[in-house]
């Protein structure tokens, strides 16, 4: 299997299996679509659910620390204002 279609197949598995066993404790689990964000990154309160605060959320991007990881995410290295865009438009 080529290391796209690895990465989409591990992907949608471990979503689909966060989903099944979490989704029942909403106090402990969040599905965050990257569109929903982008539509509304000020109100969606991340930081309240996993008891950390973050630096600055603005409607135009988010600025991480060095300790932002995100698995396989190349930019976990990096720290600053991520800029929050649509990829659609």
């Amino acid at each position: 299997m080529p290391s796209t279609a690895r990465s989409a197949a591990y992907f949608d598995v471990s979503n689909a299996a966060a989903e099944a066993f979490w989704s029942r404790s909403p106090d402990r689990y969040m599905r965050l679509r990257y569109e929903d964000f982008v539509a509304r990154p000020v109100e969606i309160e991340v930081g309240d659910l996993v008891g950390e605060e973050f630096d600055t959320c603005s409607p135009t991007g988010v600025s991480v620390r060095l300790t932002h990881s995100a698995w396989g995410n190349p930019s976990r290295f990096e720290g600053g204002v991520i800029p929050v865009v649509s990829h659609t438009a």
